[in-house]
């Protein structure tokens, strides 16, 4: 069962990690074309598409997440990417509007999954 997890992280993080390289790919090429810049970042998309079908297959197969759990995953960690590339690659500062973004992310998972919001302040007597 723990393989099962491993690979099922180790494609879905590689399938994250293709799609938001396919999405920085072009930045730094600032004459290119709409079409040079498809061109570009396709493969990346198609790379990314095959590990991603691994992961969530994986997931529903062995029950290692929900459908939901899977959004949840792919939410955080694009986020966690797109900051490294930002960081590592473009060079750019991570501002602490970053990291508060990141734990409103959480907190509005936790609602979610929790139902927290509908649980203390909404009334079951509405109409």
């Amino acid at each position: 069962m723990i393989i099962n997890i491993i690979y099922y992280f180790l494609s879905f993080l590689l399938g994250q990690a293709f799609t938001v390289w396919g999405q920085f790919y072009t930045l730094k090429y600032t004459t290119i074309s709409t079409l040079e810049a498809f061109f570009l970042a396709i493969p990346f998309a198609w790379i990314s598409w095959f590990f991603m079908t691994i992961a969530i297959g994986l997931g529903a197969q062995y029950n290692i997440v929900s459908p939901f759990q899977d959004k949840i995953i792919l939410i955080i960690m694009q986020f966690i990417l797109v900051t490294l590339l930002d960081v590592y690659w473009l060079k750019k500062k991570i501002h602490r509007s970053d990291i508060v973004t990141f734990f409103i992310i959480i907190i509005g998972f936790y609602i979610s999954l929790t139902k927290f919001i509908t649980k203390n302040f909404i009334t079951k007597n509405i109409v």
